[in-house]
């Protein structure tokens, strides 16, 4: 479950910075997260912003005096509009991911007791 929640937040966060048009995001993002995740799950926030992705980014089409005042515009609107939001698609395609690794079945073989001088001397 928590690892689930990590891959919807990683997400999530991908897209913002798709929105944002920057690599990284500045700490007042994730002020504003913490907001987001007292309204929803980062599951739903996910699905919020993969739905209305385009809308979001034609909002975000202006200029801003400073990346802060962009976070908190974008935040501003995914606060009043994920409050009456209901996903309309809940499956989401799962990552796959290859393991290069094989499992084996080890094999125990019992060691050989140690043996003391005296034990040998009598044999």
């Amino acid at each position: 479950m928590y690892q689930q929640n990590l891959e919807y937040k990683d997400r999530a966060y991908r897209i913002i910075l798709k929105l944002l048009q920057t690599n990284r995001a500045s700490t007042a993002l994730w002020k504003e997260w913490a907001k987001w995740n007292k309204l929803c799950t980062n599951k739903k926030l996910f699905l919020f912003l993969r739905e209305n992705q385009e809308d979001l980014n034609r909002s975000l089409n202006k200029e801003f005096k400073s990346d802060y005042a962009m976070v908190r515009y974008l935040s501003t609107i995914i606060q009043n509009r994920i409050i009456g939001y209901e996903p309309k698609q809940v499956d989401v395609p799962q990552i796959k991911r290859e393991v290069d690794f094989e499992f084996y079945k080890p094999q125990n073989t019992a060691r050989k007791r140690r043996v003391g001088f005296d034990v040998l001397e009598r044999k």
